[in-house]
């Protein structure tokens, strides 16, 4: 837990900034996908994906991905990992940012659960849960609680120096978009757009980005084809026409807006990517790109 969140007064305020979050995040569920990720699938609404993030060393952080059902069940959890300095830098690029990353395991339906390591399989809902047992369990200790930029929970725990046992929650990032239902591969590591501030899953919204970039996907091809080499076919003019010709399930960042589209005025530290409370205004600032032109004639 970052020592640089504040303390919330007290365990009753906690309480209720947690369940207007919750409010937030159920509202959050039911909305339709509305993220551009490159693919068109059916969407099952209240089923989503989020992923986890545990950095266990100084050279690995891991994260976990899942996807719930609309039921509340997790039917799909993955594991991968990093090394943090991996992670530097802008988020540019087609189909590179995965290259960093290695892939442990995908457990499906029945199979969830079985591997050891990564974070337990939990639905967010039950991380609200398990966040509001957390605030009971050590009421004289002062819980930190994070925010999205949207109100959904970042973080609730304690600094060490409050409470060094007492256990955390943490939601990295979350999207409507479930993988299992059109990413095939077993390899998770393409399955992600990472930045030096975070991981996401395709369709994520991403508030530091905003109208600039969205994690696209690409669908695993099941049966290749050879396709003809005469200089008018679709397939050799462009490739995206035909899906079976694609990479292997890989995601990428895809400029999403216009070019007068708002920039980070900076790389965003930890404490700038979310909000102390759930309703309060995130303050981070954004900028006209400063290489074009964006004034109205």
């Amino acid at each position: 837990m970052n020592a640089g969140i504040p303390k919330v007064a007290s365990s009753a305020d906690a309480l209720r900034q947690l369940e207007q979050s919750r409010a937030i995040w159920r509202a959050w569920r039911l909305e339709p996908l509305d993220q551009l990720v490159g693919l068109s699938v059916e969407q099952v609404v209240g089923k989503y994906s989020y992923v986890r993030a545990h950095q266990v060393a100084k050279d690995r952080i891991e994260f976990t991905l899942f996807v719930v059902s609309a039921d509340d069940h997790v039917v799909l959890r993955a594991l991968i990992s990093a090394d943090p300095a991996g992670l530097d830098g802008a988020p540019m690029g087609k189909r590179v940012t995965w290259r960093s990353f290695g892939s442990h395991w995908v457990e499906r339906n029945a199979d969830v659960g079985k591997h050891e390591g990564g974070a337990a399989p939990r639905s967010v809902d039950g991380l609200y849960d398990d966040c509001a047992k957390l605030i009971r369990q050590h009421p004289s200790a002062p819980v930190r609680l994070f925010f999205h930029p949207d109100g959904v929970l970042m973080q609730c725990g304690f600094a060490a120096e409050d409470c060094s046992a007492c256990g955390e929650v943490s939601v990295q990032s979350y999207s409507h978009f479930a993988v299992d239902a059109a990413i095939l591969s077993d390899d998770p590591a393409k399955w992600v757009c990472s930045a030096a501030w975070g991981v996401y899953l395709p369709g994520s919204y991403v508030p530091v980005l905003r109208d600039w970039l969205s994690c696209y996907a690409i669908a695993r091809a099941p049966h290749p084809r050879p396709v003809s080499t005469g200089s008018n076919d679709i397939c050799t003019v462009d490739p995206a026409a035909c899906p079976d010709l694609q990479p292997d399930g890989d995601s990428y960042w895809e400029p999403s807006g216009h070019a007068c589209s708002s920039v980070p005025e900076h790389q965003p530290g930890p404490l700038e990517l979310g909000k102390p409370e759930p309703h309060a205004r995130w303050g981070f600032k954004f900028v006209l790109p400063p290489s074009i032109d964006c004034n109205d004639d």
